[in-house]
């Protein structure tokens, strides 16, 4: 398919994980590239770093220390805590 239009069409309108014009499965070759199907065929991208961040679990982590908030970080926000919390963001 040497026509850049056809293969436009074709891309826009079908669904699938992955694409390759005039080629079979040669992209599974290319490790930089993720590699997955769609809906029930799908497995989640993997290859390469997109493979690593699919099948990864990433954790937030917020540490605070245990003293007291100061009370300025409460409600009721009178004008006076509003500028300076305003401030300070």
């Amino acid at each position: 398919m040497e026509s850049g239009d056809v293969q436009r069409r074709v891309l826009e309108r079908t669904s699938s994980g992955g694409v390759c014009v005039n080629a079979t499965v040669l992209h599974v070759a290319v490790p930089t590239l993720p590699f997955d199907g769609v809906g029930a065929g799908g497995m989640g991208a993997y290859h390469g770093k997109t493979g690593f961040e699919t099948f990864s679990h990433r954790k937030c982590v917020l540490t605070r220390p245990t003293r007291r908030d100061p009370k300025l970080a409460y409600p009721p926000y009178a004008k006076v805590k509003e500028r300076l919390i305003r401030r300070f963001l």
